[in-house]
């Protein structure tokens, strides 16, 4: 979800326009390798018991980095959620008209607080949490700043 464009942070404040969460909000979670959707038109039943987390440590703060880089950063965010459940499927978060996409993961069997940290830890602007109705992209402070339907 990071390589929309940045915002510059001051004081503390959040100054991210509204539209990059609404941005965020149209975001689809796709698993090519099983052909499912996960948000977004049609969407497919979650694959683990509601509620789903997507997350991802494509792209800290919205600063491309390198595939390499960003492969890395993935493996690691991979072995430390393999550490705390079994309940993971790789999956790409993607604008609608696709010419956006990160590599992420959707994980069910963690504590929000917990997928939140790693949000901080791996410096991404948000998450997502899917129930089985809708989508909320959550910043790492845990403020929902969009919500929608699940399946659009």
């Amino acid at each position: 979800m990071s390589t929309l464009p940045n915002p510059h942070h001051s004081s503390g404040m959040d100054l991210t326009p509204k539209s990059l969460w609404r941005t965020y909000g149209e975001s689809l979670i796709v698993d090519e390798r099983m052909e499912r959707v996960y948000a977004g038109p049609h969407a497919d039943d979650l694959p683990f018991r509601a509620p789903c987390f997507v997350i991802t440590a494509w792209n800290p703060m919205s600063e491309p980095t390198g595939e390499a880089d960003n492969l890395a950063r993935n493996e690691e965010l991979w072995n430390r959620l393999q550490d705390q459940t079994d309940q993971i499927r790789a999956v790409v978060g993607q604008s609608p008209c696709g010419d956006w996409k990160e590599d992420s993961f959707l994980v069910a069997g963690l504590a929000e607080q917990e997928v939140l940290q790693m949000a901080t830890d791996y410096q991404q602007r948000a998450i997502f949490r899917l129930d089985d109705e809708s989508k909320f992209v959550i910043d790492p402070q845990g403020n929902v700043r969009d919500h929608g339907a699940r399946c659009q």
